[in-house]
């Protein structure tokens, strides 16, 4: 639960931000992936599964192979990120190395106390599900009440928030950059990082072209950050519309219409921090 608080000015965070409405995951994971569902409150977000699974007949919801996009992502993603302070940047690069199923230890060994760490993602994707064709599946859906997974969306107090993953960053791995000043490189340890990296997992490339950056590449495309927008249900629990952050789109009528209203084929996603920062995702119902 909660947030790893971020600084203000980084041109890639901005940029996920502001452009998409993305939210930042602290551990990626590949599970992630549209359209799957959160639940959102008071800073707790979880993972609840797929929208199949709460829908009172599945079968009103159908995702076709061709209705998921991937393309690479805009280059500004493939940048460095602002360099951070070691203690920082050591959370954040364990965060990182937890996606890859390697453990948040002996890290501090391998940088120097007084170094500054930046971070550059890999071959970014962005795999995509329209928001005009996600409305169009979602006509005539109706949350199950009766699930007990959808109990927390239609609490009397403090009702959670449902929504739904649109689309993800993926990555395969990423660089670490560590610096002693703006003009003068740092060093990583890379026999340190790749004996730690070994004794967990012979999955994971660690490699290194100049002493100050090492590079970390996993077997598989990780999902690091996120867009999700929020399912609007009338009082019979049907799905009658999609908000974005800062606007709420109507895409479909009321109950008793069949007017289904047109929808932007961008729609910035709901941000779960006001602040820049790296979510922390949690799994299931826990309360």
């Amino acid at each position: 639960m909660g947030f790893l608080g971020l600084c203000d000015g980084d041109p890639v965070v901005e940029y996920l931000r502001s452009t998409f409405g993305a939210n930042i995951v602290r551990i990626p994971r590949a599970s992630l992936s549209p359209p799957q569902v959160l639940a959102a409150r008071q800073g707790e977000t979880k993972t609840m599964g797929q929208l199949g699974d709460i829908l009172v007949d599945a079968s009103t919801f159908t995702l076709d192979a061709g209705d998921l996009h991937d393309e690479p992502a805009p280059p500004v993603l493939a940048q460095k990120t602002r360099s951070v302070s070691v203690d920082l940047g050591l959370d954040i690069l364990g965060g990182l190395l937890q996606g890859f199923g390697i453990p948040n230890v002996g890290l501090g060994g391998a940088f120097a106390p007084t170094s500054a760490i930046a971070f550059t993602f890999h071959d970014v994707h962005r795999v995509y599900l329209e928001p005009n064709r996600l409305g169009r599946m979602l006509r005539d859906c109706t949350v199950d009440r009766a699930n007990p997974a959808t109990m927390l969306y239609f609490q009397d107090r403090s009702p959670w928030r449902l929504l739904l993953i649109d689309s993800v960053l993926t990555s395969p791995g990423f660089t670490v950059t560590a610096s002693r000043s703006a003009s003068k490189s740092g060093h990583v340890d890379l026999p340190t990082l790749q004996q730690l990296v070994s004794n967990v997992t012979t999955n994971v490339a660690v490699s290194s072209a100049v002493s100050s950056q090492v590079s970390f590449t996993g077997p598989e495309r990780l999902t690091f950050a996120f867009t999700c927008l929020e399912a609007v249900l009338d009082a019979n629990a049907r799905i009658v519309g999609l908000a974005g952050h800062g606007q709420r789109v109507r895409v479909l009528g009321r109950a008793g219409s069949t007017a289904a209203a047109s929808v932007p084929t961008h729609l910035n996603g709901v941000l779960l921090s006001d602040d820049p920062a790296m979510l922390d995702l949690e799994d299931g119902m826990g309360q």
